[in-house]
C-alpha cells in the first residue's frame, strides 16, 4: 500500500499495517527548550523523547548527531509498533523527501524473502509423512523408498549483511518445513502412473474444453479418455450405444473411423451417468483388490532440490508457502518472526539512506566534530556561572541534567572521548562542594573500567549522588551557623541591593555578654557557652546606635532622624537604623536594583544619593568642577566613626 506523509509518498508491501492515527502523529509534537521533542507513536500516541534535528543549513557534524539519536529512538520501538508507524514518525520529522529510501528498503526486503528460499542457505533436515512424523530414506531409488513421503523439514541460516551491509539486523536461523508434490508409483511396474501435483492445472486446461474434454482436459492422455468414454457409452445394443444416421456424413462408412469425443449416446447404462463401473476406472481400480497394495503415494522426484536452485523451484515453486517445522502445527508463530526479521531489516535500510539524504554521503568526519563539541561543551559547564555579570549558582542536580542533556551528542564507544563525565562533573562543581565531598572520604570511580557510554553514565551518577548528599550536609551547617548566629545576637551584615547595613537598631536591645567563666582548676576542662568563633565575632562587633556619629533630630513617635552638617536644612525621611531602600522607602529591601519598583524612574535618582550620603556619609565624594563622584575627587570631610565600628 502507498502512504503519503508531508507530500512525499512511502510505499510499502501487504504485510505492514498502518494504523489509523499514523498520518498526525508527529503533528501534535513538543518542542521543548533544551534541544529535545516529544513525538507520539502508533494509535494509542505513545509520546517519546527525541533531540530536534538540525537544520539542513548548521554543520554536517551536527545533523549526523541529532540524527543519529532520533535513529536510536525509533529502532528501539520496532517490537512495540510497524514498521509503518516508524517510518511516518521519521517521514515527518526529516525536512527531506523520503521516497527513494523507502523505495531502497523495499527492494532489500524483496531480496531477503528470496534468500529464505536459496538453496546456498538451506540444509535439509529430514522427510516427513503426511502425519508430520518422520520418515527414513535409504535410497534415491523408486523402489527402494518409502511411501508416503509429504513434507521435507528446512533448516534455514540467512546473513542479512550479505543482501545489503547497511543492515546491522544480526543472522536469522529459522527451521521450516515444505510441502512436496505427491505422486502415485505403481510398485509391480516400478514406475509413475500419475503425479498428483499435477491435477490442479489441469483446471485451467478444461476451459474452452467440448465434449470429454470438460472432465479431463483437453491435454488428458488417451487412456484416461478411452476409460472415461467405455464408462459412460457402450459401443452396442447391449452396452446401450448406437450411432445415429446424422454422424455418416461426408461420405463416411461404419467401417472408417470416427471421433468417438462426437458420439452421441443414443441409450445409456442403467447406473446412470457418471456412475463409473470400477472395472474400468483407473483411479477406483488402483485401490481394489491385489493393486491395492501395489500403487503407493508419496514423493518420487529427483532428490537435488537441495543442490540445483532449477530442481528447487520446480519442486516446491518460487514462493512456497512456509509451514512449521512440525507441518499439522500452525505457522503463525513462524510467519511473523519472518516478516519482523525483514521488517527491522528494511528499517536498517530506510533510516541509513535517510541519514545519507539528510546528513551527506561520505561525511566520516561528522561523527569525530560532533564527539569534539560534545566534550568541549561538557567541559564548559559549572556548577556556579555568571549570567549577565550576575552570579548564578545551580545544585548538582540541576548540573546532572545538563550533562545529560549532551550526552547523547556522544558515540557508544567511550574511548573516542577526549574526556570522561564523571571526572569533568566533579570539576564542575563548587570549591566548597568539592572540598565537602573530599572531607566525606569520596573517592572517585576507576576511570580505566568506562569504556562504554552507558558505564560513564553509571560512574556520572555515583558522583552525582555523593555530590547532592554533601550538598545537602553543606547547607544544613550553613543553617546551622546561621541560626547560631541570630539567636547570639550575632547578625552578618545584609545586602539590599548593592547597599550593606548593619542591624544596628537591632543590637541595640541585646544585653551585653555574659561574663566568661572563672579559670577552671587543674585537671578539669570546661566550656563556656559560646564557642570561640561567636567570641572573637562578637569582639569585634559593635553595640552602639550611632556607629557614624551622625548628627540627628528628634522626630515623630520619638525616633532619631540624622542630616548632614554641610546640608543642614535637609532632614533624612528615614529614622536611624533605617535598612530598607532608598529609593522606594521598602523596609525590607530588594535583592538587586532591577527588583526596586521605581529603578528606572530618573526622578527619585537625587533623593536616592541624598538619603545615602545622609546615611553613609564616607560614600559621598566631591568634584570641584562638577559636585559628582569622579576621578581624582577628594573626600568631603564627614565626621569620622566610633573606633569600636567595624567596617
Amino acid at each position: 500500500m502507498t502512504l503519503r506523509t508531508n507530500g512525499n509518498y512511502i510505499y510499502h508491501d501487504h504485510h505492514n499495517t498502518m494504523s489509523s492515527a499514523n498520518t498526525r502523529v508527529a503533528a501534535d509534537a513538543r518542542i521543548g527548550t533544551n534541544g529535545f521533542k516529544t513525538i507520539y507513536l502508533g494509535k494509542d500516541q505513545r509520546p517519546i523523547s527525541v533531540m530536534k534535528l538540525a537544520l539542513l543549513e548548521e554543520p554536517s557534524w551536527k545533523r549526523g548527531a541529532t540524527f543519529t539519536h532520533l535513529a536510536k529512538a525509533i529502532k528501539s520501538q520496532m517490537k512495540n509498533y510497524t514498521m509503518a508507524d516508524l517510518v511516518t514518525v521519521v517521514a515527518n520529522e526529516m525536512p527531506i523527501s523520503t521516497e527513494s529510501a523507502m523505495e531502497e528498503a523495499e527492494g532489500a526486503g524483496e531480496r531477503l524473502r528470496k534468500e529464505i528460499f536459496c538453496v546456498d542457505n538451506l540444509e535439509g533436515q529430514h522427510f516427513l509423512d503426511s502425519k508430520g512424523k518422520q520418515k527414513d530414506v535409504t535410497s534415491e531409488e523408486l523402489s527402494l523408498r518409502p511411501g508416503d513421503l509429504s513434507y521435507f523439514a528446512f533448516l534455514c541460516n540467512i546473513n542479512p549483511k550479505e543482501v545489503d551491509r547497511r543492515i546491522v539486523q544480526e543472522q536469522l536461523s529459522i527451521s521450516f518445513s515444505l510441502k512436496l508434490p505427491l505422486s502415485l508409483y505403481d510398485t509391480s511396474k516400478d514406475m509413475v502412473v500419475e503425479e498428483l501435483w499435477k491435477r490442479s492445472s489441469r483446471k485451467a486446461d478444461r476451459k474452452g474444453a467440448v465434449g470429454l474434454g470438460k472432465l479431463i482436459g483437453q491435454k488428458g492422455n488417451q487412456d484416461e479418455y478411452e476409460s472415461v468414454q467405455k464408462a459412460l457409452f457402450q459401443e452396442d445394443k447391449d452396452k446401450g450405444y448406437v450411432e445415429s444416421d446424422e454422424e455418416n456424413v461426408d461420405g463416411q462408412t461404419d467401417d472408417e473411423d470416427v471421433d468417438t469425443s462426437q458420439k452421441t449416446p443414443k441409450q445409456r447404462n442403467n447406473t446412470g451417468l457418471g456412475h463409473i463401473s470400477a472395472a474400468t476406472s483407473p483411479k477406483m481400480s488402483r485401490l481394489l483388490g491385489s493393486q491395492s497394495t501395489k500403487v503407493v503415494s508419496g514423493y518420487y522426484g529427483p532428490f537435488t532440490f537441495l543442490d540445483n536452485q532449477k530442481v528447487f523451484d520446480d519442486t516446491f515453486g518460487v514462493d512456497p508457502m512456509l509451514l512449521a517445522s512440525k507441518p499439522l502445527l500452525k505457522a503463525e508463530a513462524l510467519r511473523e518472526q519472518v516478516e519482523e526479521f525483514i521488517d527491522s531489516c528494511k528499517l536498517d535500510v530506510f533510516m541509513a539512506s535517510c541519514r545519507n539524504y539528510y546528513v551527506g554521503v561520505g561525511n566520516k568526519e561528522s561523527e569525530v566534530q560532533a564527539t569534539n563539541a560534545a566534550c568541549k561543551t561538557i567541559g564548559e559547564l559549572r556548577m556556579e556561572y555568571k549570567v549577565n555579570n550576575r552570579i548564578v549558582q545551580d545544585n548538582p542536580d540541576v548540573l546532572f541534567g545538563k550533562f545529560m542533556e549532551v550526552t547523547p551528542l556522544l558515540p557508544d564507544d567511550a574511548s573516542k572521548w577526549s574526556t570522561q563525565l564523571c571526572s569533568a562533573y566533579f570539576n564542575a562543581l563548587t570549591e566548597d562542594l568539592k572540598a565537602k565531598m573530599e572531607n566525606d572520604d569520596f573517592r572517585m570511580p576507576a576511570l580505566n573500567n568506562l569504556n562504554n557510554k552507558r558505564e560513564q553514565i553509571d560512574a556520572l551518577q555515583i558522583v552525582r549522588e555523593k555530590s547532592s548528599t554533601a550538598y545537602k550536609k553543606l547547607n544544613d551547617e550553613t543553617k546551622l551557623i546561621k541560626q547560631i548566629m541570630q539567636s547570639s545576637g550575632v547578625g552578618a551584615p545584609r545586602r539590599t541591593g548593592v547597599q550593606f547595613v548593619t542591624e544596628a537598631a537591632e543590637r541595640e536591645h541585646h544585653a551585653p555578654p555574659a561574663p566568661l567563666p572563672p579559670a577552671p582548676t587543674a585537671g578539669i576542662l570546661l566550656y563556656g557557652q559560646k564557642s570561640p568563633a561567636e567570641e572573637t565575632i562578637e569582639k569585634h562587633t559593635t553595640r552602639l546606635p550611632n556607629p557614624y556619629n551622625l548628627p540627628l533630630k528628634k522626630g515623630a513617635g520619638g525616633l532619631m532622624y540624622p542630616y548632614r552638617l554641610d546640608e543642614p536644612n535637609y532632614i533624612s525621611k528615614f529614622p536611624l537604623g533605617f535598612r530598607g531602600c532608598f529609593k522606594c522607602g521598602s523596609e525590607t529591601g530588594h535583592e538587586s536594583f532591577s527588583a526596586c519598583p521605581r529603578n528606572r524612574d530618573p526622578s527619585a535618582k537625587a533623593p536616592f544619593f541624598k538619603e545615602l550620603w545622609i546615611h553613609k556619609p564616607h560614600t559621598k565624594q566631591i568634584n570641584d568642577n562638577f559636585g559628582t563622584a569622579g576621578a581624582g575627587n577628594q573626600n568631603v570631610s564627614t565626621p569620622k566613626p566610633s573606633p569600636e565600628y567595624n567596617q
